[in-house]
C-alpha cells in the first residue's frame, strides 16, 4: 500500500502532525508490512521531517516560491508525476492543502468534513470526509483520520487476500519496532510497485475489527513513540555544536537521579557518540517492551567537573510578540534553578539558540553572564560562547544559528525546555527527551487568529503547561516564581 500526507505548514503544526507517525507507522505495518509512507511539505519545513524513519519519501514543495502560472504548472506536473496512491491524508484541512492533495492522483483522498476545519470549501475536495469537533484536541483530530486510513487500507488488504492478491500478515512488536526505527534503505525504490486494489471493490462491512489495531492510535500511544516520527542527521551537524552539546551530554551520564536515567546508553549508540532521538526511542521501546539497554560508559576527562550540569534551553523568539517571554524574565527563572540545582551540588548550563533575533540572543547570554563582556555584537557568527556567571551556578552557552538538522540534536539532547506555543516548544516536545513547560496566552479573554480565541484544550500535547491570568492573550505577565514551582514539582516526582 502507498499512503501520502500532505502537511504543508507551519513549523509547530508539521511538528504536532507528524508525532503521530511512529503509533500510525506500527499500526501500518502490522496490516500489511510493505506500506510506504510519502509526506508532501512547504520546502521550509522539510527538515523537521528529514532522515525520519517513519518516511520512505520526503517531497519538499517551494510554496512561497509559486508566483506565476507557470510555476503553478510546474508544480501541478511534479505532483501528477509521483504516480498513484491508495490513500492520501491531508492533515491540514485548508484548501491550499486540499488543492495540492488534488493534484496528487490518489484513489483515496481523506480530510475532515466541512465543519470540521477552518476551511469547509477544502472538504469539497476530499473523497472520504471525517467528521469531528474543530475544538477537538489536536492529537485526536489527526489520530481520528489515520484510523480512518487504516480503515481503508484494512478493505484494501481484505480484497487482495479474496483475489489471492496481497499476503498480509500481522508482525510482532519488535519486528514493528524493529521496521520503525531501523534504517530503511529502501525508501525510494519500489513505491510506485506497492500493491493496490480498486477501491470502488471493497466491502468495508467485512472488514474485521481486529484487523485494525486502533489502540496504537490513542493519545498515549502517539505520544509514547513520538520520538519514533522525527531523525538526526549526526555527519550533518556543525561542528561546534555537536562538539560542545556531545561533550556536555557525554560528561554528565554518571548524574545520579532521573536525569541519569535520561542519558542512558541503549542499542542505538553507534560510532561512540550518542544520537539522543534514538536514545530517546530506545527507552521508550525499553520500558514498553523489556528492551536491555548497555550500560553507560565511563565519563569523560572532564567529568569530575560537569557531571553534574543540568542543561535547558528558554526559546527565546516566536511567530508573534505575544507567544514571546521576555528574557529578563527567563533570566530570573534561570538564578532560581541555578540556585536550587546549587543547593543539589548541581549546575545550571542555559543554551541559547536564536532564529532571526541575533541581539536578542546575546543580549539574554550577557544577563547571564555577569564577566561575559558587554559588547559580542562583533563576536564571528559561526562561534560558539561560553561563559560562567559570577556566582558559579551558571553556565551560558550561545550557539550558532542553527538547522532544522542540528536543532533537533540539540533539543533531544536537554534536561528541560521552556518557551511559548511555538514550534520549537513543540519540537522539544515531539523529541521526548526533555521535560516541556509551555506557556500559554489567556485564550479566553481574546479573539482572532494564532490561538488568541481557540480553546486551549485543542493544542494541549499532554506535557505541563501555564496559562496566562491576564485579561489579554500574552505570556510575558506568567510570573518566573510560578514556572520555577512548576518546574520544581517536575524534579521531585518520580
Amino acid at each position: 500500500m502507498r499512503i501520502g500526507i500532505v502537511r504543508l505548514s507551519s513549523f509547530g503544526d508539521v511538528v504536532v502532525s507528524a508525532s503521530v507517525l511512529g503509533a500510525f507507522r506500527r499500526a501500518l505495518l502490522a496490516l500489511d508490512s510493505r506500506a510506504k509512507i510519502e509526506w508532501f511539505v512547504d520546502e521550509r519545513f522539510a527538515g523537521i521531517l528529514a532522515d525520519s524513519a517513519c518516511i520512505d519519501a520526503l517531497h519538499a514543495l517551494p510554496m512561497r516560491r509559486i508566483k506565476s502560472a507557470k510555476a503553478a504548472a510546474n508544480l501541478w506536473r511534479y505532483l501528477r508525476a509521483q504516480g498513484q496512491y491508495d490513500v492520501l491524508l491531508d492533515l491540514q484541512g485548508l484548501l491550499k492543502s486540499a488543492i495540492v492533495g488534488k493534484a496528487i492522483r490518489a484513489k483515496c483522498f481523506i480530510g475532515f468534513g466541512w465543519s470540521s476545519t477552518r476551511e469547509g470549501a477544502a472538504s469539497l475536495l476530499y473523497t472520504k470526509r471525517v467528521q469531528i469537533a474543530y475544538d477537538a484536541n489536536i492529537l485526536t483530530r489527526n489520530a481520528r483520520l489515520c484510523e480512518v486510513a487504516l480503515e481503508v487500507v484494512a478493505g484494501c488488504v481484505l480484497e487482495s487476500r479474496e483475489s489471492g492478491g496481497l499476503e498480509s500478515k500481522s508482525l510482532d512488536s519488535g519486528a514493528v519496532d524493529s521496521a520503525v526505527v531501523g534504517r530503511m534503505d529502501s525508501k525510494k525504490a519500489n513505491s510506485k510497485k506497492a500493491n493496490s486494489v480498486d477501491l470502488d471493490s471493497v466491502d468495508f462491512a467485512k472488514i474485521d475489527s481486529s484487523e485494525v489495531d486502533f489502540a496504537q492510535l490513542t493519545r498515549e500511544n502517539i505520544a509514547k513513540y513520538r520520538a519514533q516520527s522525527f531523525g538526526i542527521n549526526r555527519a550533518k551537524i556543525p561542528r561546534e555544536v555537536l562538539g560542545e552539546v556531545i561533550d556536555l551530554v557525554e560528561s554528565s551520564k554518571m548524574d545520579s537521579g532521573k536525569n541519569a536515567a535520561k542519558d542512558s546508553v541503549s542499542d542505538f549508540v553507534e560510532n561512540s557518540i550518542k544520537d539522543p532521538i534514538r536514545d530517546s526511542t530506545a527507552r521508550a521501546n525499553a520500558s514498553a517492551d523489556t528492551t536491555t539497554s548497555q550500560n553507560p560508559p565511563a565519563p569523560n576527562a572532564s567529568a569530575n567537573t560537569s557531571a553534574k550540569l543540568y542543561k535547558a534551553l528558554f526559546v527565546l523568539e516566536a511567530s508573534i510578540r505575544e507567544k514571546i517571554y521576555p528574557a529578563a524574565s527567563y533570566a530570573a527563572l534561570a538564578r532560581d534553578m541555578a540556585s536550587a540545582l546549587r543547593a543539589q551540588g548541581r549546575r545550571l548550563a542555559v543554551f541559547i539558540i536564536y532564529n532571526d533575533d541575533e541581539k536578542g540572543a546575546r543580549d539574554f547570554y550577557n544577563m547571564l553572564s555577569a564577566d561575559a563582556p558587554s559588547d559580542t555584537t562583533n563576536a564571528p557568527e559561526s562561534s560558539l560562547m561560553t561563559s560562567s556567571a559570577s556566582d558559579s551556578s551558571i553556565v551560558a552557552h550561545i550557539l550558532p544559528k542553527l538547522d532544522f538538522n542540528a536543532l533537533k540534536f540539540t533539543l533531544a539532547s536537554m534536561d528541560c525546555v521552556v518557551g511559548g506555543d511555538t514550534g520549537v516548544t513543540h519540537l522539544a516536545w515531539a523529541l521526548g527527551g526533555a521535560e516541556i513547560i509551555t506557556l500559554f496566552g489567556n485564550s479566553a479573554t481574546s479573539s482572532g487568529k494564532n490561538m488568541r480565541a481557540t480553546k486551549i484544550e485543542r493544542v494541549l500535547l499532554g506535557n505541563p503547561y501555564l496559562v496566562s491570568q491576564s485579561a489579554r492573550f500574552e505570556i510575558a505577565s506568567i510570573p518566573p516564581a510560578q514556572i520555577f514551582t512548576l518546574w520544581q514539582s517536575l524534579e521531585s516526582s518520580p
